[in-house]
Order: C-alpha cells, then sequence, then structure tokens
C-alpha cells in the first residue's frame, strides 16, 4: 500500500481516556470504508490514552480493508501546548 493521487488522507483526533472512545472511532472508519472504493490513508491523532489493544483493533479493520493506517502520537506535542498555556496564563 502506498499512497497515490487518487488517495483520499482522512484524520481524526482521539483522547481515550475510558477506553471507550476507541469504539465510536471503529463504527465511523467502518462505515468510511465499507463506502468507499477509493484508496484511503487514515491518520489518528492520538495520545498514550489510546490503548495498545484499541490500536490493534483499529489496524485489524483498516487492514482487512486493504487501507493504509498511521498513529501520529501527540503526546509530548500536547505537553509543549498544555506548558505554553500554562505560561501565558500565570
Amino acid at each position: 500500500m502506498h499512497v497515490t493521487e487518487e488517495t483520499i488522507e482522512i484524520a481524526f483526533s482521539v483522547h481515550d481516556a475510558l477506553d471507550s472512545y476507541h469504539e465510536y472511532l471503529w463504527i465511523a472508519l467502518a462505515s468510511i470504508l465499507e463506502n468507499t472504493d477509493a484508496p484511503l490513508h487514515i491518520h489518528i491523532l492520538c495520545d498514550e490514552t489510546l490503548l495498545p489493544h484499541a490500536r490493534g483493533e483499529l489496524r485489524a479493520l483498516c487492514d482487512a480493508h486493504g487501507q493504509m493506517l498511521t498513529f501520529h502520537d501527540i503526546t509530548l506535542l500536547l505537553r509543549g501546548v498544555h506548558d505554553i498555556v500554562v505560561n501565558v496564563i500565570l
């Protein structure tokens, strides 16, 4: 699988502190995958709250449809934003 001119890039952002939001993300992805014939590259922006089992379920779904999935861990970026906001407020 590789990106082509026809590839549709789709991004989601998830914070799954209760270990349940990934289920809704799975449903949204399943709908997209079932109703799209074009090649897709799914990007999931996440932090450490998206646990390995949840990542595995999402990966399995995309793999079953032959679509690309990339997880982008933005934990450090979020911490940096938090530090900036705290410094501005103080």
